[in-house]
């Protein structure tokens, strides 16, 4: 209910209600398998494979998350 509000208020803004394509994301949850690039924190460690796909395919697929896999690998000992 709460995201039918939201988009109904967005409609009346330039951008014209949610972005269907992140909304899908936030409730599914990414659909990419192919890992481009290996776990950072190897087999079996803290970051599950799963999370680190969702992680990928943000960097791809939404503009502002664009390089975050790289930053996260960079930056790893923060996280």
């Amino acid at each position: 209910m709460c995201l039918k509000i939201m988009d109904e208020l967005l409609l009346e803004t330039p951008a014209g209600g949610l972005n269907l394509t992140e909304l899908r994301f936030l409730m599914a949850g990414a659909t990419q398998v192919d890992m481009t690039k290996p776990n950072p924190t190897g087999e079996g460690g803290w970051l599950t494979d799963k999370a680190w796909l969702s992680l990928m395919e943000m960097s791809t697929k939404f503009p502002n998350f664009k390089g975050f896999d790289d930053d996260f690998i960079k930056h790893l000992d923060k996280w």
